[in-house]
């Protein structure tokens, strides 16, 4: 008889926190109910996840999926921090508040979990193999990454922290919307160094309100108003909170739109909105092509996110062909490398949730045949 768990799942990101409770039958996951909430600076996340499951309810098991690296600890347990949030998350506080044994793993593992579970679409058709490399991307918050090495007995699976590998400008008008990101050097100090800025700052959904604004500030001939200390950009690690809402303030007055109206006014046909998304897609695909070059998915990529499903919901085939124009552009010899592969979308909202879910599978104990 085949065994049935029911498992408490968590998908915690940059900007929500998502609960569902699975029911698990055999190879059969089923979510029977969901909840959603903000994910602030130091929110107390065991909290939350009491009040979704209700009191007196349990569980056989927990899956909590987070951004950020998993880290190791002297006791075997795992702990996560989550920069973006300044939250630190321990294996061990869940298992205590709930009394089951709970795992914890980084979010875009969780996603690539998740995928057998899922039906992806075909973006476009490409040469797969079915036992080879897969390469998963997600554009949200920020930009998830994870590899997928398929084998004859498990398959691995590879996270990574790449959204915070530096932006790679390809053209003018980028090295100056880098520039500006950047901010001015402090010629005085021979010893610093322009900011950071990674491709998760363009691929993010933030990145869709910093383009629009870059190119109608030069659209309009308003240079003066590209102020970099106006952005939201802090250290995540800042708990000030309120100085993060004093630059979303500041990006308020400048007249940022947010990337749901850039989406919506593509999608209704506007010029610069179209151009903005075009450019994000572009980005996004070198970003992903850089990826590729590095190892080889023969197997397909895999596009998840919010910020991917609303661009493919708002563009469709246009997106994709940005995508794969960024994709591909990467030289003669790169180019020929890339071009056949399969580009799939994964647009599931539940996709990092039974990830999370099939993980916590395996800290059940399994029963006696």
């Amino acid at each position: 008889m085949t065994e049935r768990h029911v498992v408490l799942a968590a998908d915690i990101g940059g900007t929500n926190a998502r609960f569902a409770i699975v029911e698990v039958e055999g190879e059969r996951f089923e979510v029977r109910r969901t909840k959603t909430c903000e994910a602030r600076p130091n929110v107390d996340l065991i909290a939350l996840a009491r009040d979704f499951l209700g009191e007196g309810a349990s569980v056989d098991a927990l899956g909590i999926a987070a951004a950020g690296p998993l880290r190791p600890l002297e006791d075997g347990t795992g702990y996560i921090h989550m920069s973006n949030q300044n939250l630190d998350l321990y294996e061990r506080d869940w298992e205590a508040a709930f009394g089951a044994p709970a795992v914890l793993l980084n979010d875009f593992r969780a996603a690539a979990l998740g995928l057998p579970v899922v039906e992806p679409i075909v973006l476009r058709e490409g040469r797969a193999d079915a036992h080879g490399v897969q390469l998963l991307l997600g554009a949200g918050t920020g930009l998830g990454k994870a590899v997928v090495l398929p084998g004859a007995y498990a398959t691995r699976i590879l996270a990574s922290e790449g959204g915070h590998c530096a932006f790679a400008p390809a053209d003018p008008r980028e090295r100056r919307m880098l520039a500006w990101l950047q901010g001015p050097r402090d010629e005085d100090d021979e010893d610093a160094y322009p900011e950071h800025v990674s491709v998760e700052t363009f691929v993010g959904g933030r990145g869709l309100s910093y383009l629009d604004f870059f190119l109608r500030t030069e659209e309009e001939g308003r240079e003066d108003d590209l102020d970099p200390d106006d952005l939201d950009l802090d250290d995540p690690d800042d708990e000030d909170d309120e100085d993060d809402e004093d630059d979303e303030d500041d990006e308020d007055d400048l007249g940022f739109r947010e990337p749901a109206e850039i989406m919506a006014a593509a999608k209704a046909g506007e010029t610069r909105a179209l151009e903005v998304v075009d450019w994000w897609a572009t980005i996004y695909g070198r970003a992903a092509g850089d990826f590729a070059l590095d190892v080889l998915p023969t197997g397909g990529v895999f596009l998840a996110g919010g910020v991917t499903a609303h661009a493919y919901a708002a563009l469709g085939k246009r997106f994709v062909q940005q995508f794969f124009l960024g994709f591909t552009d990467k030289g003669f010899t790169g180019s020929q490398v890339l071009y056949p592969t399969a580009i799939h979308g994964v647009f599931d909202p539940h996709l990092g949730l039974l990830g999370a879910a099939r993980a916590a599978l395996d800290q059940v104990p399994r029963a006696e045949s």
